[in-house]
């Protein structure tokens, strides 16, 4: 059985590239909506591992429309606990080496996205972002 995404790209000739733009751009759409006492409504993971152009493409899209971020590297999002978290409406983890990607995130850190996406907080994984979501042994 395919995923929807990949078989949505074949049906209608679409590369997964514009598959994952379609849904950075609902995210950014589902973040765009600000919760009042929210800090910048959207959360970008630029630490160890992730592909540097990758985070530029990002923030020039969000910057292109206008959208508040933040940043966050490896020590920032470590230092971050669940509450911390849920001040935001949306994580971006853009795509990289999620070998490297999960070697710089402490496993307290998995378990504070995971509840904090568990309560709310929308989770937009691009590539390796997205193998970081599941559940693996050292995570």
């Amino acid at each position: 059985m395919e995923i929807p995404s990949i078989a949505i790209s074949r049906m209608m000739g679409i590369g997964s590239r514009h598959i994952q733009l379609v849904y950075l751009l609902f995210a950014i759409g589902i973040a765009h909506c600000k919760s009042p006492g929210k800090e910048a409504p959207i959360l970008l993971y630029n630490g160890a591992g992730t592909s540097p152009n990758d985070v530029a493409a990002i923030e020039n899209l969000l910057s292109a429309n206008r959208l508040e971020f933040s940043l966050a590297n490896s020590g920032q999002l470590n230092g971050m606990d669940k509450g911390r978290l849920m001040k935001y409406s949306l994580i971006i983890i853009p795509g990289g080496d999620f070998i490297k990607m999960g070697e710089g995130l402490t496993s307290e850190t998995a378990q504070n996205i995971r509840e904090a996406v568990h309560d709310g907080l929308n989770y937009l994984g691009i590539c390796a972002g997205g193998f970081l979501a599941g559940r693996l042994p050292d995570n």
